[in-house]
């Protein structure tokens, strides 16, 4: 079972996303961006009722259509399904940095190896 969320939001997700919570999903971030079914079924050549259908969770969007609802609201495929990804940072670090750290850890070692 999925919780509704707004986008932006972070929600934990376990088990299977189902039509009814993609079309929540979907429904939430066309609104957000003060959108109609209509303004979104044309910027990606679809019919509004199959907008509406999405919504509704009667209709799977299919992977080509979820790419062209991400590109319309402006997100990312992990935004629109909630998909956690890995943040990594790059540290720039001098030898002597590298130096003082090591024997910072060698001062807290001594004791624990006596």
């Amino acid at each position: 079972m999925y919780t509704k969320f707004k986008s932006g939001e972070e929600v934990t997700r376990v088990g299977k996303m189902t039509l009814e919570d993609l079309g929540s999903i979907l429904k939430n971030f066309r609104k957000e961006r003060g959108l109609t079914q209509k303004e979104v079924a044309e910027k990606i050549h679809v019919a509004r009722n199959t907008i509406s259908k999405w919504e509704d969770g009667t209709l799977n969007p299919g992977f080509l259509h979820i790419y062209n609802l991400c590109q319309a609201f402006d997100i990312t495929i992990d935004e629109l399904l909630g998909t956690e990804k890995k943040k990594y940072i790059t540290l720039i670090v001098s030898q002597d940095d590298i130096e003082k750290f090591h024997t910072t850890i060698q001062k807290f070692e001594e004791p624990l190896n006596n």
